[in-house]
Parts: C-alpha cells; sequence; structure tokens
C-alpha cells in the first residue's frame, strides 16, 4: 500500500512492525485493509473520493454528499466489467469440455447421437439458466448501482442471444422442422423447446432490466456510523478535510458582528433569489460563492443564514422585479417548495412575483438521461399521501405513483459541481424570462399574483 504522504509503497509487514506508519517518512496510515472487513480501502482511494468529490480541493461539500460519494466509489470499483464477465462465462463453459471426450466429439457435430445431444443441449441450456438467474438478481440489487445492472442485463441479451444461435443451428444440422411454431428434432421438442423458452426469457428480462435499471431505488453499502469512524481515523492520520462543512448553524453570535454583516448586505441590489430547501444545501452554495457568481441571494425554507435572513428578506419583499427558484429535493416536502413560497404569508404571499421551480421534480427524474439515486422509505410514502390538493394536481399520475411508492432522490446524491452547474444554467434560463420574455421554460400559470415556470429538466 502506498503512503499518500511521500508515494512509498510497503507491504503489510513494514507498516505493522512500523506502527502502522510509512516506513520512509513515518506518516501513519489512515487504513489498514488486511484488517478490515468486507469492505476494503486504502488511504489513496479514500484520498482521491475527496479531491474528485471537491474538484480537486476547490469546491466544498456537505458530509451528506460525501456518504453519497464514498458509497458510489465502492459501488463502482466492484462492478465486473462485461468483458470481464463474457471471458469468465466462456471460461467456465469451455473448461470442462476440456477434460471430457465431448470434445472429440465436438469435431464432428454430425457424429452426434440423440443421447449424446440431448445431453449436451441440456447441460448447455442448464448452464446458461444458472448465469441468466444470478445476472437478474445482480439487475435488480439494490446494492448495486445503475451502471452495474445496466452491465448484467446486457449481459442477459448476450446469453439469451448466443442460446438461440446454439438451438438454431442444432435444429439445422439435425434436419429440424417447425410444425405450428413447434421444433420437430431427432432430439425431441422438449430440449429445444427449454432452450429456446430460456433464450427468449434471457433477451426479454435483459431488455426490460436494462430499461428499468435507473429507477431501482439504492441502498447505502455501509452505514453512517461507519462514514464517521473512517472520517475520524482519516482526521487523525491528516488532519480535518478543509473541504468538508460543517453541520449548518449560526456562525456569527456578536450583535456587532451582525450589524456589520447587515450593512454589507443593503449594499447589493439582489434581483434573484435561490431558496432551497434545506440548510446544508443553502450552505454549501454560500460557501462556494455561488451568491457572488450570480449576483444573486441564497436562503432556505427554514431561515438559513440566521443572522441576515430578516434583512435579506426586507430587501427582496421591496423588489417588484424580483424572480424566485425553487431548489429541492425530489421528495414530498421538496415538491411543495414553491407552493409554500407562493402562499405562506412568510414568503410571498399575495406577491406578484416569478417563480421557477428548478426541481428536483418527479417527472425529471423519470425523464432523465442521467442516473440518479433513487432511495425509498415507508415515511416518505406517508408523507406522499398526505400532500395538499394543489400540489397533487400540478403533478401527473406517473408523479404521484413515483412518490406515493416512498421513492426520492436527495439534492445532496450530487457532488457540488454538478449542483452548481444545473443552478447556474437555471438562473440564465431564468434570466431569458426577465430580459426577453421567452426560455424554455414550461409556463404554469399565475396563480396566487405571481407567475410560475417549471424547468423541463433538471440542469
Amino acid at each position: 500500500m502506498k503512503c499518500i504522504q511521500c508515494g512509498t509503497d510497503s507491504n503489510y509487514r513494514e507498516r505493522s512492525g512500523n506502527n502502522y506508519r510509512c516506513p520512509k517518512c513515518q506518516h501513519p496510515f489512515a487504513f489498514e485493509p488486511t484488517q478490515m472487513g468486507s469492505l476494503k480501502f486504502t488511504d489513496g482511494f479514500f484520498a482521491k473520493a475527496i479531491a474528485d468529490l471537491a474538484a480537486n480541493n476547490t469546491l466544498y461539500f456537505t458530509p451528506q454528499q460525501f456518504y453519497y460519494w464514498f458509497d458510489q466509489k465502492l459501488k463502482r470499483r466492484d462492478i465486473y466489467p462485461f468483458t470481464g464477465r463474457l471471458f469468465f462465462y466462456i471460461v467456465l463453459m469451455v473448461t470442462p469440455l476440456m477434460w471430457t471426450p465431448v470434445l472429440f466429439e465436438l469435431a464432428s457435430l454430425y457424429n452426434f447421437s440423440m443421447v449424446q445431444g440431448s445431453i449436451f443441449l441440456a447441460l448447455f441450456t442448464i448452464y446458461n439458466l444458472l448465469w441468466i438467474v444470478g445476472l437478474y438478481r445482480y439487475s435488480n440489487s439494490p446494492k448495486v448501482p445503475t451502471k452495474g445492472r445496466r452491465t448484467s442485463a446486457t449481459m442477459m441479451q448476450v446469453i439469451g442471444a448466443f442460446l438461440a444461435v446454439v438451438a438454431f443451428v442444432f435444429a439445422v444440422w439435425k434436419n429440424s422442422i417447425i410444425v405450428f411454431g413447434v421444433l420437430i428434432t431427432e432430439f425431441g421438442v422438449l430440449e429445444f423447446g427449454v432452450t429456446a423458452l430460456v433464450a427468449i426469457t434471457a433477451l426479454w428480462l435483459g431488455f426490460f432490466q436494462k430499461r428499468k435499471a435507473a429507477k431501482i431505488p439504492e441502498v447505502f453499502r455501509f452505514s453512517s456510523t461507519d462514514l464517521t469512524k473512517w472520517l475520524d481515523q482519516w482526521t487523525q492520520a491528516n488532519g480535518p478535510i478543509e473541504k468538508m462543512l460543517p453541520s449548518p448553524k449560526q456562525l456569527l453570535t456578536s450583535s456587532q458582528q451582525v450589524d456589520v454583516l447587515n450593512s454589507q448586505v443593503t449594499a447589493y441590489s439582489f434581483d434573484r433569489l435561490v431558496v432551497c430547501q434545506s440548510d446544508a444545501i443553502a450552505q454549501m452554495l454560500i460557501s462556494n460563492n455561488v451568491h457572488f457568481e450570480n449576483n444573486c441571494a441564497i436562503l432556505s425554507i427554514n431561515g438559513y443564514p440566521q443572522p441576515i435572513f430578516g434583512t435579506v428578506m426586507q430587501m427582496l419583499r421591496r423588489n417588484p422585479d424580483l424572480t424566485v427558484f425553487a431548489f429541492h429535493d425530489c421528495s414530498p416536502k421538496g415538491v411543495s417548495l414553491a407552493h409554500q413560497l407562493q402562499t405562506s404569508p412568510h414568503w410571498f404571499q399575495n406577491s406578484d412575483i416569478t417563480i421557477i421551480d428548478i426541481g428536483l421534480l418527479p417527472k425529471q427524474v423519470l425523464s432523465a438521461r442521467r442516473d440518479f439515486i433513487i432511495r425509498n422509505s415507508k415515511e416518505m410514502a406517508q408523507a406522499a399521501a398526505k400532500l395538499p390538493a394543489p400540489i397533487k394536481q400540478a403533478l401527473s399520475k406517473a408523479e404521484l405513483a413515483w412518490l406515493a411508492s416512498g421513492n426520492f432522490v436527495e439534492l445532496e446524491s450530487l457532488s457540488p459541481l454538478q449542483l452548481i452547474r444545473v443552478l447556474n444554467r437555471s438562473i440564465a434560463k431564468g434570466h431569458l424570462v426577465e430580459t426577453e420574455g421567452s426560455t424554455d421554460l414550461m409556463f404554469v400559470g399565475s396563480d396566487h399574483d405571481s407567475s410560475f415556470y417549471l424547468t423541463e429538466s433538471f440542469g
């Protein structure tokens, strides 16, 4: 295992004999793969996960974002590539033939007797059936990422096509005929009928699972307790993670500091406001200076950041040209955010403003080209059943059914870079509404005195 400090590679004996430190620079190792459970990784793997999420140490991220990110890194690392599976499939199929007389019979298929042909085809079909069952279970597993499920579905299609070809070749070489859709051969109807059925099933399952792959809810491969333990080990060996944000909290407690900050805020004229469902997302965006880059205010629906929330809201309510962007999870609470902004007296009730729902919305998840990390819980299903009528009316039947099943997607399942890009593009689209009155946003209506738009896609 290589030291992340000096790059020296050391074996277990060298590390353990040096109190799990690098034998060259004495830097401590945070993790020892030989003493870990089923999930094994090195310091270098952990360090690269941090650097990738932080975009080479340039962006701040939340602990929950790292939870999702590291879980996906581990899952993708353990995915069997398609070429590897195909090679393994061929080796397991061919190797037994090398130790049996069947290999010599294959040199002349016309010498197959009826019994030999039946046995060969039956064993061949059973072998492929076992592969198909295993691939189907893998493609349906909530512990496997979308890419792995798609790879399994593709492999099922390949096996189904191969089975169909083998059955066809045997049928042709043995002068088989088809009568009323039934394959008649000297090997008998049963063997070929079963083989054909397995081939068709594999092809159909592969096609079905490939379309379904991105819609299957996932579960984490490790608990938040495990992650906390790993982060503590990393911090002890390497110090705090610079770009990982603490939990959102009131950072300014001095009244003098608050007065100074309020005076700075009033120097700006915000025409745009981003309202986040969670304090953590608002904190992440502010920490990455998104408000400066887009000349917009960023608040959470819960009133974060608390020291300046009242001052910012007073300024925003006085701006008749204000455009509000709702940024939320794809969840019952999230899809209610824009409606809350329209109807709450604490926000913009009876106000003539433009509200743009960026998402994340169920329709954006269901129609997306990208792979979202979908999760599922009974609590979300119960919350979906309690959605107010106005919100249900704004959703399609497919969206309501998706939410009613307990499905949800958190914004923190996406990286800071992805979220910032989505927000930047959405604000640019909203700018077209402000200046030209035209955009590719979908106009929903003008209820509650405000104009309401939805983005067709997430970013």
